[in-house]
């Protein structure tokens, strides 16, 4: 069985509650005037002197990204940027059609905002699974459902590491950035390419 989105929204909402605490504010993006909207919820205090974006009404999307889902992005600075950004790719992934999972890598900051791909170098999201939270933290249980819902990480990185990603895949990617030791919260980081 799967609940209805009603449910699925109080239940990720719950459940990054129950993590993150209450929020300290939000963003609401609508793709047009029929396609339901996506927030972008902020958290503070989950990590230092960071603040934690949270997606609520991607879950409306499951069918087309084929995955019940929301995503987490954690960083240090330019948190007015973050909402923007992370909504679009959201969207872009919904138009395309492009599967919500670990391992997904998605350019086209550049054009979405210039000055942060300049300022930060960091052209693409990656999606991981959550990074800095509790092993819990990545599944989400809604009473009276079977199934499990998703919670993914996205961080920024630069077009070579992207470019990376491309030619040599998610695993050898990932390795890479373990073995760099990258802080993934960390906007200023250098590139690990």
């Amino acid at each position: 069985m799967i609940a209805k989105w009603g449910d699925w929204g109080e239940c990720y909402f719950d459940h990054f509650s129950k993590f993150c605490e209450n929020p300290i504010g939000r963003k609401v993006f609508e793709q047009d005037s029929v396609m339901p909207s996506i927030q972008i919820l902020f958290y503070d205090k989950v990590f230092e002197n960071c603040r934690v974006f949270c997606s609520l009404g991607l879950s409306h999307y499951f069918l087309e990204l084929r995955e019940l889902a929301e995503v987490v992005v954690v960083v240090d600075e330019s948190w007015d940027d973050v909402p923007y950004i992370l909504s679009n790719i959201l969207f872009f992934m919904i138009k395309e059609h492009i599967m919500l999972e670990q391992g997904v890598s998605i350019s086209g900051i550049r054009k979405l905002n210039p000055n942060f791909t300049k300022k930060f170098d960091k052209a693409a999201l990656y999606f991981s699974k959550p990074q800095g939270f509790p092993t819990d933290f990545e599944r989400v249980k809604c009473v009276g459902c079977k199934s499990a819902g998703t919670v993914y990480s996205a961080s920024f990185i630069s077009q070579e590491e992207h470019n990376f990603y491309c030619e040599h895949g998610a695993e050898d990617f990932e390795e890479r950035l373990e073995f760099k030791e990258v802080d993934p919260f960390n906007l200023r980081r250098l590139s690990s390419v």
